[in-house]
């Protein structure tokens, strides 16, 4: 069974063999060292020949050019060939049959070349399409990528960004009651303070009257505390409309930014 060895690696025949086991050993690893040595230099001699990247991308160029030119004289020999048939055949008086059978000859050779540029070309494209160009779709994809995570960065940022401020939103309306509360009495206040100076001034104008007319003074006091009454209620109801109005606007806002959230 060691002869199997020394066989398949290239090294003996089997005619002249070693008897002692040392022999054998030896012959063994001589065989397998061979084997290495002539796959380093085979590795070594093919990736001396390879072509680089740019290399293959300028023989791919070269190429395609060699092949436009080829299609361009196919194309134009295809052309001439018919227009050298249509010309023996229609424009002579007398048709040459061998002439005609000539140029029919010569079409078909320029259809057939014709067909072949083209089934070169399409074998160098699918051949310019491998892993030469495997490195820029990497990098193109990899700047997709880091693109996407940026964006999603920014994202996340503009989402803790409006979450504050959602949060700093509610937390006003959460303080507005209480500014409504304190704005209500002090409008009311107000309008108390207003309403006595006008009760005041209503007196002493009152007083002046009765002194003139005779006009007794329980009427006019009656009269006096009702339109002080209907303008504090008035005056409290001005204000809590204007109130629910600025609340109904606010709501409409914090409902338009939820919707932006979502």
């Amino acid at each position: 069974m060691w002869l199997i060895a020394i066989t398949f690696l290239s090294v003996g025949f089997g005619d002249i063999v070693p008897n002692t086991y040392c022999g054998r050993g030896i012959a063994v690893s001589t065989g397998i060292m061979g084997a290495g040595c002539t796959a380093l230099l085979v590795a070594v001699v093919s990736r001396k020949l390879e072509l680089t990247r740019a290399e293959k991308h300028v023989h791919n160029f070269m190429m395609d050019t060699q092949l436009t030119k080829r299609l361009k004289n196919a194309a134009a020999n295809v052309l001439r060939e018919t227009w050298l048939i249509y010309k023996h055949t229609r424009l002579v008086k007398r048709v040459n049959p061998g002439r005609v059978r000539t140029h029919q000859r010569k079409f078909l050779l320029a259809i057939y070349a014709l067909r072949k540029v083209k089934m070169d070309q399409r074998k160098l494209m699918d051949n310019a399409n491998t892993i030469t160009d495997m490195a820029k779709t990497q990098n193109t994809v990899y700047e997709i990528v880091s693109d996407m995570s940026t964006r999603q960065d920014s994202v996340e940022d503009r989402l803790t960004t409006m979450e504050e401020k959602l949060i700093a939103l509610q937390e006003q309306l959460d303080l507005l009651p209480e500014l409504i509360t304190t704005r209500i009495q002090t409008q009311v206040q107000l309008s108390q303070e207003c309403a006595s100076e006008l009760l005041c001034s209503f007196f002493s104008t009152s007083e002046k009257i009765v002194e003139t007319n005779k006009i007794p003074i329980k009427v006019q006091l009656s009269e006096t505390e009702e339109i002080k009454r209907i303008s504090t209620s008035e005056l409290q109801r001005l204000i809590l409309l204007e109130k629910l109005e600025v609340l109904e606007l606010k709501k409409r806002i914090l409902l338009k930014k939820l919707e932006k959230y979502n």
